[in-house]
């Protein structure tokens, strides 16, 4: 019987109408196990396929029109109705995913290993939720990709813990952020944040990656972040980043997983300083409240004049998620020396709309509460709120505005 044959007799003995599967996503997203239950579609009628799928990171092209989708991030490849059956948005920063994958009954899990030598299976570059799973004893499915490096710094699992293994050989999905000008000058203010020693977190796109060349004239850096890209490897074997400072996991950078290119695959999968931890340690907020000076870099769609932050919505319409943001900025607040920035750009629509708002529109949704914030940068500066009034903090996040909106601003906050 072949590796496909027996896969699909193991989804038939797991699946019913009103089971709940558990797919991984980013690097751990098991392409070829959700093409195999595409092709077999009526294996997962009126299943419920709870989906990590992070934007930006979209591998699989799925066609289950029978199955509902329970997302956590907006899908923007998905479409109730079209190729999926239904799809049902949770909205929970990743710390209460991780209590939801901890509460939910999920009757299978589905996932992407990379080979060990040993014959072990390798949580590779992403560990984020799926040892949440595994740890709990669900049924398994694993995909096991000859072409996904077995990392150091990633835990292992026996092939036996598996009731069905796919394999396969499929080039991991890389992602590159273009640099823009706008970008490094965004990079150049959040780095005037960061002291030497610090310990940084941040995200994916072209603003994070600005920051973290900015940062090359800093020593003794640590990182501790839900992912790593590209940046992080290059400070690292500049000598930026060696986690000396670090009050817990010194010398190491710890994540949840990597995303960039096949050097950063390289480094990462090899380096025996990188740790590749779950959730529940990277966005768990006692952890993160024990190291000292932690910068929590993300960024955002826009920010009011109360300092509030939207990461999600735009003229009311979903386009992602809560993400880690949010752990993150609260872990900053119990570090000590700990700071929470909001970076972002100081316009959208080709400079035609401000960022920066007196309130949020209709139907656009906080993430973060003005209470989470510390700073917020653009390209014009830095406006540091956290010890400011509500007066004073519209004031101060008017100035940070593109000049062309700064006096409309300065009236709205001028009225609060």
């Amino acid at each position: 019987m072949s590796d496909q044959e027996q896969v699909l007799e193991a989804l038939e003995a797991r699946l019913r109408p009103g089971a709940t599967v558990f797919c991984s996503g980013g690097l751990a997203e098991p392409s070829g196990l959700l093409e195999l239950l595409s092709a077999h579609s009526e294996l997962a009628r009126d299943v419920r396929l709870v989906l990590i799928r992070p934007p930006g990171v979209q591998l699989a092209e799925i066609d289950l029109p029978n199955t509902t989708v329970v997302c956590f991030f907006q899908p923007a490849d998905l479409e109730a109705g079209r190729n999926v059956g239904a799809i049902e948005f949770l909205p929970k920063q990743y710390s209460q995913i991780c209590r939801y994958l901890s509460e939910t009954d999920f009757d299978l899990a589905l996932g992407q290993f990379g080979p060990r030598a040993d014959e072990t299976l390798s949580y590779s570059l992403c560990a984020d939720f799926l040892p949440l799973l595994v740890d709990r004893g669900v049924p398994l499915i694993a995909e096991v990709n000859a072409l996904l490096p077995a990392s150091i710094g990633a835990a292992s699992l026996d092939r036996d813990r598996c009731i069905g293994i796919l394999d396969s050989r499929r080039e991991p999905a890389r992602l590159e952020s273009a640099s823009t000008a706008t970008a490094e000058a965004i990079g150049a203010q959040v780095a005037t944040l960061v002291s030497d020693g610090d310990c940084v977190e941040t995200g994916i796109g072209s603003i994070p990656d600005a920051v973290l060349r900015a940062l090359q004239e800093k020593n003794d850096l640590g990182i501790h972040s839900g992912m790593i890209s590209d940046g992080v490897a290059e400070l690292v074997e500049r000598g930026v980043v060696t986690g000396a400072c670090k009050t817990i996991d010194r010398g190491r950078v710890v994540t949840g997983f990597a995303l960039g290119s096949t050097g950063l695959y390289e480094w990462a999968s090899s380096d025996p300083a990188v740790s590749f931890r779950d959730v529940s340690y990277t966005h768990d907020t006692s952890v993160l409240g024990q190291i000292d000076n932690f910068k929590a870099v993300n960024s955002a769609i826009e920010v009011d004049l109360f300092g509030q932050v939207n990461a999600e919505t735009v003229r009311g319409r979903q386009l992602s998620g809560i993400g880690g943001a949010l752990d993150f900025m609260r872990g900053a607040a119990r570090s000590r020396g700990g700071t929470s920035v909001v970076a972002l750009p100081a316009t959208a629509a080709k400079g035609k709309v401000s960022r920066i708002v007196p309130r949020f529109a209709p139907g656009n949704l906080a993430t973060a509460a003005r209470s989470e914030l510390d700073a917020v940068a653009t390209e014009y500066g830095v406006a540091q709120v956290r010890d400011l009034s509500v007066a004073d903090r519209a004031r101060a996040l008017a100035e940070i505005a593109a000049p062309e909106f700064r006096d409309e601003l300065r009236a709205a906050a001028a009225e609060l």
